[in-house]
């Protein structure tokens, strides 16, 4: 790919972007989806999909939800003496996500309740009880780690087109399949040539 290309495609992204955040109407931008661009080659962010859950004037805080981790929330149980209690066998086929290379010894649960758009965090024992016994939310996800930006951090990664927006929804972070997650974002923005748009050199 020629360098006018790239160029020209770095700032596609870059107008592309600022399209999204005008429509986003915000100043932070909570409760959003990252998506890496094909020039993030970090082995961690390489074509991750991270749910955003805080952004303020301190910085910003999400978590993965598109790579299993091989490990099962039936294992997490067991880890916090849950399992004694567990009632739903399909927990032993329910994958543990990585949610980023920070604290990755600590368990978030990304959860939505049925008929709500709202996706809330949780990291309570009592959320993991209630999973085990079967009366915990039915759309969820069990992450281990989370991402963290300092101030004005992300920003700059966005601007350096590491990132594309795209406000959250149920289906892309609880329905799609989790190999399926990035592309899916991708065409959920319009664009269907992914390795068309490339971003600026460097890792998230």
């Amino acid at each position: 790919m020629s360098d006018k290309i790239v160029s020209v495609n770095a700032l596609f992204l870059q107008r592309f972007n600022c399209i999204l955040w005008c429509m986003i109407d915000t100043k932070y931008l909570r409760n959003n989806l990252l998506i890496a661009t094909p020039s993030v080659t970090d082995a961690v962010f390489q074509h991750a999909v991270i749910y955003l859950y805080e952004h303020n004037d301190e910085g910003s805080i999400g978590v993965i939800i598109n790579k299993p981790l091989h490990v099962s929330l039936f294992d997490v149980l067991q880890h916090t003496g849950s399992a004694k209690e567990i009632v739903a066998e399909n927990l032993k086929q329910e994958p543990v996500l990585l949610g980023g290379p920070t604290q990755q010894d600590s368990g978030l649960i990304v959860y939505s309740d049925l008929g709500s758009d709202v996706i809330n965090i949780a990291s309570s024992l009592e959320m993991l009880d209630s999973i085990a016994q079967g009366t915990g939310p039915a759309r969820r996800l069990m992450v281990l780690g989370y991402c963290g930006w300092d101030a004005g951090q992300l920003e700059e990664e966005v601007f350096r087109n590491d990132w594309l927006l795209l406000p959250s929804n149920i289906a892309a972070v609880f329905e799609v399949p989790l190999s399926d997650r990035w592309f899916h974002c991708y065409q959920a923005l319009g664009i269907k040539d992914i390795y068309n748009f490339t971003g600026g050199a460097g890792n998230a």
